[in-house]
């Protein structure tokens, strides 16, 4: 009775399959503008997806479950990652250059940093994502 994970970051354009692990009935829909969609009833082990073509924060639901909410991040860069249970993270192989970091959490505020990398570079940063 929870969407698992609760926030999906993905590349625009990709498809993202919704599949029912419990043992009622759910309906996956987002009322988000540029990506409304309802998925439909769909029982325990069906799947069902959707093509997201806009960029940005996705808000979903379940229309028989109020409590169940969750977050689709599509975005327009394949340079993203998830944090560890520490709240850690890496991003891997980034090119030299000049990037803006952002870090999304669904109950606070976001927190953005700017990094350059030299060729060969390895940085830290520290964020507090704080609300």
């Amino acid at each position: 009775m929870t969407f698992a994970p609760r926030v999906l970051p993905f590349v625009v354009g990709s498809d993202v399959e919704f599949v029912n692990n419990d043992k009622v009935y759910h309906n996956v829909l987002s009322l988000t503008p540029g990506a409304d969609f309802d998925i439909g009833r769909k029982p325990t082990g069906e799947v069902a997806t959707e093509k997201i073509e806009m960029v940005g924060k996705i808000e979903l639901f379940c229309d028989i479950h109020p409590q169940m909410n969750a977050t689709l991040l599509s975005l327009d860069t394949p340079f993203f990652t998830r944090p560890d249970s520490a709240g850690g993270f890496a991003i891997e192989e980034l090119p030299a250059g000049r990037y803006e970091v952002r870090v999304f959490h669904p109950d606070y505020d976001g927190v953005a940093g700017e990094l350059t990398l030299g060729a060969g570079d390895a940085v830290t940063r520290h964020f507090a994502v704080v609300d």
